[in-house]
Parts: structure tokens; C-alpha cells; sequence
């Protein structure tokens, strides 16, 4: 067992216990992880965030498949990955500058320039990849 006699003690078994536990979802933040990469910044308690670790394929389709449709978008009641997939694809080859300039307020002009096609090429490869993972 520990020896915990000052609350650098306590932190320390903590962040060691938390990493035990949760290895794959327990992400330290703020002060304290500037802390541990020697920034002089003094904190006193510890900041985590907890990801969920992706489900595997068979468990995201499953659950695609009870989502239920709205009027607005007019999906059909129950979609399968590959469904989801298609209309993300169709999507994506109706993105257009006029959807990228909606970025302006959060990105430095000079960002904006190219995005477009950069985020088509990249998300249409990430379903690509996927549909592979789904057909094989």
C-alpha cells in the first residue's frame, strides 16, 4: 500500500490508480497534466475526461439500426451502417464552399482555403475504409 502523507502523494496514487482502471478511456487534463510536463502552473485537484472506447462494427450497426427517423431529414426508420455510409458519401459529394465559409467564424481565413476538397477527400476515404471493414 501507499504511503500518502501530502496531497502530492494522494495525487500521484490517483492518477496511478485511474490509470490502472481505465486505461483506454481516462484522459488527465488541465493543470495537473501541464503539471506533469513541468510547467511551473500549481493546481490542486485532477481533471479528467472519460472517452467511451469505440463499440465494434457489429454493435454500431446494431444500434444504427434503432435509430428512429425525423420529418426534417427524412431518413427511413431504421438505417444499416452501410445505409448511413451511402448517404454520408452522397453527402459529401454535395459539399460546397458555401458550407466550408461557415467555418470562417472559427477558423483564420487562410485555413479556409483548399478545405473543401480536403475534407471531401478525407471523409470520403474514411467511409471508404469502413465499407472495406464492413464487406470483409
Amino acid at each position: 500500500m501507499y504511503e500518502i502523507k501530502k496531497l502530492d502523494d494522494l495525487m500521484i496514487f490517483l492518477i496511478n490508480l485511474i490509470g490502472e482502471k481505465f486505461p483506454l478511456s481516462a484522459i488527465l487534463k488541465g493543470g495537473m497534466s501541464l503539471r506533469l510536463l513541468n510547467s511551473p502552473r500549481c493546481t490542486n485537484d485532477l481533471d479528467y475526461i472519460f472517452i467511451q472506447v469505440l463499440p465494434d462494427l457489429n454493435v454500431l450497426e446494431d444500434r444504427l439500426t434503432k435509430i428512429s427517423s425525423t420529418p426534417r431529414n427524412k431518413n427511413p426508420k431504421q438505417m444499416t451502417l452501410y445505409q448511413l455510409l451511402e448517404k454520408l458519401q452522397k453527402s459529401l459529394n454535395t459539399l460546397s464552399s458555401d458550407s466550408i465559409n461557415e467555418l470562417s467564424d472559427y477558423l483564420p481565413s487562410d485555413n479556409l482555403l483548399g478545405l473543401e476538397l480536403k475534407m471531401k477527400v478525407n471523409l470520403l476515404k474514411m467511409v471508404d475504409e469502413i465499407k472495406d471493414c464492413i464487406i470483409s
